[in-house]
């Protein structure tokens, strides 16, 4: 009886041995996997923070290109000013012809761009000119400008508290023998002119514009 309790005991002994080997074993298996699970994560880190990175500087690029672009669009207005071809209007009787792409009437010369711009840089557009967004201050003169037009243009009304004026101009009241037909938008505080009439529309879009000048010398030894 004595053998078979000895027996059983060596038995018992020997499996809690082999259970306590195999159990750093299993510990030391799924170390592995933590490894590999901490460098991944540093991997997905890693590529977040180039994706970060290439996008600030794309960002930065894109800007530069626009302020490029924008001053490179100013210059070429300007030169293609300077080497354009005479007015093919008539100039009115007793002024100067207007020079290159400028067109006449009355005692005032106007520029009808080709590009496209918001409200605020055809306004710069046009002081690079020595002139500015052109001002209507009569139905014979909206009738004159829209007889020339496709498109819409930007012209020098905007609104000024709750009225729109021109601006830059010593008279800025706007009147009342213009056509001038306003929106429902609060935030279209730019007008622009269209063959058919005048509105308003969100001073962000792009469209053409209309600069202005007067005629400073008369002729009176001329006759046209």
């Amino acid at each position: 009886m004595s053998e078979e309790r000895t027996a059983y005991a060596e038995l018992t002994l020997s499996l809690k041995s082999k259970k306590d080997k195999n159990q750093p074993i299993k510990e030391k298996r799924d170390c592995p996997w933590l490894v590999t699970a901490i460098i991944l994560g540093t991997v997905c880190l890693c590529l977040l923070m180039s994706n970060v990175v290439l996008g600030y500087l794309f960002f930065q690029c894109t800007s530069n290109f626009k302020i490029q672009h924008g001053k490179d669009a100013n210059e070429s207005t300007i030169s293609s000013m300077e080497v354009a071809g005479p007015s093919i209007l008539p100039p009115t009787k007793g002024y100067y012809p207007c020079q290159g792409r400028w067109s006449c009437c009355g005692e005032n010369c106007y520029y009808f761009s080709e590009e496209e711009k918001t409200w605020d840089e055809s306004e710069t557009s046009c002081r690079y000119l020595g002139s500015h967004l052109a001002k209507i201050d009569n139905k014979e003169e909206q009738n004159f400008i829209q007889s020339q037009l496709k498109y819409s243009y930007w012209v020098g009304l905007r609104k000024v508290g709750s009225q729109f004026q021109w601006v830059h101009q010593k008279d800025t009241k706007l009147s009342s023998d213009v056509e001038f037909y306003t929106t429902h938008s609060t935030s279209a505080e730019c007008g622009h002119l269209k063959p058919k009439y005048l509105s308003n529309a969100l001073c962000s879009r792009h469209f053409h514009y209309i600069c202005e000048k007067n005629f400073t010398f008369s002729v009176t030894s001329k006759n046209w």
